[in-house]
């Protein structure tokens, strides 16, 4: 029902009208109502299988992963998809997930740099932090970002320095927070 919700009410750009519903958001919809449906006439099969997956299972997943990376990109800018798919790529290559293999106290650290990880990427992507960012601060940005995104404590704790140059930088520079375009 959000993603629904959410192809309905945030246009897929910025200049697209709100007012209207585009005859690609109607697909889009179409298919975020088949996934839950497919997954709600085939519950039972589903969890009785115990994880052993079909070919119908892959493609309603696959259609459901990207239904789920477009929304958040509409809504929530794109820095976060970007940093899911990069992030998920760099746990495949490492063959683990560290929040699980640690335990909570590191799992909380991960979250942490995680958090700053996704400020970083939309600094990079949307350009703007109290004010416009310059290209050379945006570039920064984004290769603080992806430090924070390695497994390695090292690159996460340069990842932090270089949020926090950005940070200082961008209030150093002088000028006011321009306010939100209406």
């Amino acid at each position: 029902m959000m993603l629904i919700l959410s192809f309905a009410m945030y246009p897929a750009t910025k200049t697209a009208s709100r007012k209207t519903i585009a005859w690609y958001d109607y697909i889009l919809m179409a298919l975020s109502a088949v996934t839950a449906i497919y997954m709600y006439v085939n519950y039972n099969t589903i969890v009785n299988r115990a994880g052993v997956v079909n070919g119908t299972d892959v493609i309603v997943g696959e259609i459901l992963t990207v239904l789920v990376l477009e929304a958040t990109r509409r809504v929530c800018g794109a820095a976060l998809p970007i940093l899911l798919l990069i992030g998920q790529k760099l746990n495949q290559d490492t063959g683990k997930i560290e929040v699980i293999r640690t335990g909570f106290a590191a799992g909380a650290i991960t979250a942490i740099f995680a958090v700053i990880g996704v400020a970083l990427l939309s600094i990079a992507v949307e350009g703007h932090l109290f004010k416009k960012v310059s290209l050379p601060i945006r570039v920064l940005a984004i290769i603080g970002a992806f430090l924070l995104m390695t497994p390695a404590m090292t690159f996460n704790l340069v990842g932090i320095a270089i949020a926090a140059a950005v940070i200082v930088v961008q209030k150093a520079s002088g000028g006011k927070a321009t306010p939100a375009a209406a």
